[in-house]
């Protein structure tokens, strides 16, 4: 698989899988404002780490997994917040976490991160075969 393939199946597995899991955890289909609530089983935010850890993942193969998910978890959030940053932006309050739902990002996100970049090199893994 090229590069340019890998990065491709990177956000596409990223964006659906991202639309899946988030509309598992809310009871219901959840539509992504980035569609004006077209019904589009496509999440942005998770395509973009899906590509993320389509580029990542070669350059880490060699490192420990507590330094993988570390670094997953760090650039991952970092993804996030960047979202959450447009979505605000735009005028959207789509997600928020905290006592007042200010924040872009927490701490149990970021770790979940982690391990969704773990669970996610194993997918790769397998597309490659």
């Amino acid at each position: 698989m090229t590069n340019v393939e890998r990065i491709l199946v990177g956000a596409l597995v990223g964006g659906v899988a991202g639309w899946v899991i988030e509309s598992m955890s809310r009871g219901h289909l959840q539509w992504s404002p980035a569609w004006n609530g077209a019904p589009i089983p496509f999440t942005p935010t998770y395509a973009a780490g899906g590509a993320l850890l389509a580029v990542a993942a070669p350059h880490l193969k060699d490192v420990p997994w507590p330094a993988r998910a570390l670094t997953y978890a760090a650039g991952f959030t970092i993804v996030e917040y960047g979202a959450c940053q447009i979505d605000r932006a735009a005028g959207n309050h789509t997600w928020g976490y905290g006592p007042d739902k200010r924040s872009c990002v927490d701490l149990e996100h970021t770790l979940a991160w982690g391990a969704l970049g773990l669970l996610g090199e194993q997918v790769l893994k397998a597309v490659d075969r």
